[in-house]
């Protein structure tokens, strides 16, 4: 089964001369929504964090080659693969769905999610989405 967790790498920018990848996870029960920006070398090192606790599922070696010379093309190249890769590994650390809260330390910390749930947050989230649900059925 799949996560209830969504993530995307949605674009790239430059800050300081560094690429960075912007990265948003999102809650598909609570529909909460986290965003991050990552260099390419953090996802390297998110891998390296992961592969002892994935494998053998996930390989050994970052399945992306880092090019030296990282031009236009190979920057949005980078942006479908490195989508790919959190959805792989996510599916991998959270197989079944609402099970979010599993997900190894790293992968929760890359993706900007919360370490713990505060019950009054969790039950605000909770009164929020419904009232967005019932504001959305009753939409004529």
């Amino acid at each position: 089964m799949a996560s209830s967790l969504l993530v995307r790498c949605t674009g790239y920018g430059e800050v300081a001369g560094h690429t960075l990848y912007a990265i948003v996870a999102q809650d598909e029960t609570s529909n909460e929504q986290h965003e991050t920006q990552h260099r390419f070398s953090e996802f390297i090192e998110l891998h390296a964090a992961l592969v002892p606790l994935l494998s053998p599922a996930l390989p050994a070696a970052f399945p992306i080659s880092k090019s030296m010379f990282g031009g236009e093309s190979v920057k949005k190249e980078r942006v479908s693969k490195l989508q790919d890769y959190l959805q792989k590994v996510v599916s991998l650390a959270c197989p079944e769905p609402s099970d979010a809260t599993t997900l190894p330390p790293p992968l929760r910390s890359f993706l900007g999610l919360p370490t713990a749930v505060d019950p009054e947050r969790q039950a605000s989230n909770a009164h929020s989405l419904t009232a967005t649900s019932l504001g959305n059925c009753c939409v004529a």
